[in-house]
């Protein structure tokens, strides 16, 4: 795990100087700017890098006040890795609020649905690279 970088999720539809400004205006974070802010098609993500490390603890309290705020989809922990988006490659990798998941038997959901029940998640689409 990284001690000074946090994965931040915001919704498409937030524009780029509203995340500019949250994580500009947090004394906590480096300055950004909109080069920092990486797009899906459903939510822009930015790797806020803090201006020293924090513990376990203190990133868990960061990330908790970030996702009170309304424009903050999730935020979560990062490690080191080796990942490769949209032609870029990054060494910084994250878990983020979306989940593949291969199901054994197509015509019984009955257990996905009871995770997604007991979780609070919800089932998004069929992945066409993943038939099952």
């Amino acid at each position: 795990m990284l001690h000074n970088k946090i994965f931040i999720g915001f919704d498409i539809s937030i524009p780029d100087d509203e995340v500019l400004s949250l994580i500009n205006h947090i004394p906590l974070f480096e300055d950004i700017d909109e080069t920092r802010i990486r797009k899906t098609n459903d939510y822009k993500m930015v790797i806020a890098k803090l201006t020293t490390d924090k513990s376990c603890s203190e990133l868990h309290s960061i990330m908790i006040t970030l996702k009170h705020n309304s424009i903050v989809l999730f935020a979560n922990y990062t490690y080191q890795g080796s990942l490769w988006i949209g032609g870029e490659t990054s060494d910084v990798q994250s878990y983020t609020n979306e989940f593949l998941v291969k199901v054994f038997d197509e015509n019984d959901l009955s257990d996905l649905n009871e995770v997604v029940h007991r979780t609070k998640c919800y089932i998004k689409e069929q992945v066409m690279y993943m038939p099952q």
